[in-house]
């Protein structure tokens, strides 16, 4: 009996992540410089999160949780999460 390999992303998730690409490049366009520093060019999406335990990766495509940001400051944001909370940068 020959087995079917199992997905490593559902189409479910495949959609999500192609709806994401394309938000991701226009929310890039509309902010071009770090919403941190406010003078390098923004090069990620950071996703603040919602309060209350909003399920992991449940927030991909919500742009209203989304800060445009540097490499730079998107490490310091991930590394630095009690100054990040309090900034406002993380829920």
């Amino acid at each position: 009996m020959k087995k079917t390999p199992l997905r490593r992303v559902s189409k479910k998730r495949q959609r999500e992540l192609r709806e994401y690409t394309k938000l991701r490049k226009e929310y890039l366009g509309e902010h071009e410089t770090c919403e941190v520093c406010e003078h390098r060019k923004a090069t990620d999406i950071h996703h603040k999160g919602t309060p209350g335990g909003v399920k992991r990766g449940s927030n991909l495509n919500n742009v209203d949780t989304w800060l445009a940001v540097c490499r730079t400051c998107h490490e310091e944001i991930e590394m630095n999460k009690s100054w990040a909370r309090t900034k406002g940068y993380l829920a």
